[in-house]
């Protein structure tokens, strides 16, 4: 699957794709003819993110900065800098 930042679009994008009100399980949009799907975090993500989250409260942060790299590699972010 592809990856597109959408901060790297005009302010009007984003501001777009912002406003839109997408399903927990995904969404596609329509334009023109042409199908464009927009997926979820599937539910191993979201349980990953949730336990990042519980360690950050507990004072353990390593765990969040491993998931938040494990997650942006998955799709396509860049690494933090």
């Amino acid at each position: 699957m592809q990856h597109i930042d959408a901060g790297s679009q005009p302010k009007a994008v984003q501001q777009f794709l912002l406003s839109l009100q997408l399903e927990p399980d995904g969404s596609i949009i329509e334009l023109n003819g042409r199908q464009f799907h927009i997926s979820a975090l599937d539910s191993a993500d979201l349980v990953s993110i949730q336990a990042g989250i519980d360690d950050l409260e507990a004072g353990r942060t390593s765990p969040v900065e491993e998931v938040d790299a494990r997650l942006r590699e998955k799709y396509g972010f860049p690494p933090r800098t």
